[in-house]
């Protein structure tokens, strides 16, 4: 909900992603996926793209991951580095001053240990949303026996 929240608060298209959309038994499937996302996001721009459990796409490289795994995390940080680097370009003679296509990568996971390296640093701010206190669990409570 704060994802779509950031989204609609910054009149920007909302792209929601779960692991298993982009995950196919098909041999190259997931990275034109992965693709295939980050096109649409770029095209429809400025967009936000929200990706849930990140941890499984992008959880710490390993000796027992199986090539496609390895593909598809590949296929995805070469595009998070588009998105972050045509951010930063400046207006030049190849796009002709037009705006800027922002392409904003949200992530949320519960286990922030697992993700690998790679993702950490590609992600420019992390922010930690604790659990609710007692008040907003109460809060939470009464809502959900409405």
């Amino acid at each position: 909900m704060l994802a779509k929240a950031v989204a609609t608060m910054g009149k920007t298209t909302f792209f929601n992603v779960s692991s298993s959309s982009l995950a196919s038994k098909w041999r190259g499937e997931s990275e034109k996926l992965v693709r295939i996302l980050f096109e649409m996001a770029r095209f429809y721009a400025p967009s936000t793209v929200f990706i849930d459990e990140v941890d499984s796409i992008a959880s710490k490289r390993g000796s027992g991951d199986h090539e496609s795994s390895k593909k598809m995390k590949t296929e995805f940080f070469i595009q998070m580095d588009g998105v972050s680097s045509e951010a930063a370009a400046e207006p030049n003679e190849e796009n002709k001053g037009e705006a800027l296509k922002n392409v904003m990568v949200l992530a949320a996971t519960n286990r922030p240990w697992d993700l690998d390296e790679a993702m950490i640093r590609r992600l420019e701010k992390r922010i930690y949303v604790p659990l609710p206190g007692e008040k907003g669990r109460r809060i939470l409570f009464d809502i959900n026996l409405k």
